[in-house]
């Protein structure tokens, strides 16, 4: 409940689910650049919050790759997965998941799904990948 609560207050408060826009209005910064096969990565250095998108990724994948990571500045600002995954033995699964959660969330929040006939139409629509299906309950839309 506290991923859809946090989604629900950027609504109210910003007044969009649109990610870029959610970014900008709390100043965090986008960068894209050729990250190889890294899709993007959060980083807070020195008080600022910067996203960073691989700027090869199609128009749709990018949008689910900005919530994805205004969700680690949201619900994870001082967590620094990269670290953890190189120097520690902690699973960053849970953290991911939230992310892609809190992604799925924000951007069907608000909308309405009645029109789409499958799920996968509705998720496409709205720039969430396929692979994300899994955090959307059975035949409810979140």
């Amino acid at each position: 409940m506290w991923i859809e609560n946090k989604v629900e207050e950027l609504f109210k408060k910003h007044k969009t689910n649109d990610p870029l826009e959610i970014a900008g209005n709390l100043n965090i910064q986008i960068n894209q650049f050729d990250l190889g096969n890294t899709y993007g990565f959060f980083q807070h250095c020195y008080r600022k919050k910067i996203i960073n998108v691989n700027i090869n990724l199609d128009e749709s994948w990018k949008k689910f790759v900005i919530a994805h990571e205004l969700g680690h500045a949201i619900l994870h600002p001082n967590t620094n997965t990269p670290f953890l995954k190189r120097n520690t033995l902690q699973s960053i699964e849970k953290i991911e998941r939230e992310a892609n959660y809190f992604a799925c969330y924000l951007l069907l929040f608000n909308t309405e799904p009645e029109s789409f006939v499958e799920k996968k139409y509705y998720l496409a629509f709205h720039g969430i990948p396929s692979e994300m299906e899994i955090f959307i309950g059975g035949n409810e839309y979140i």
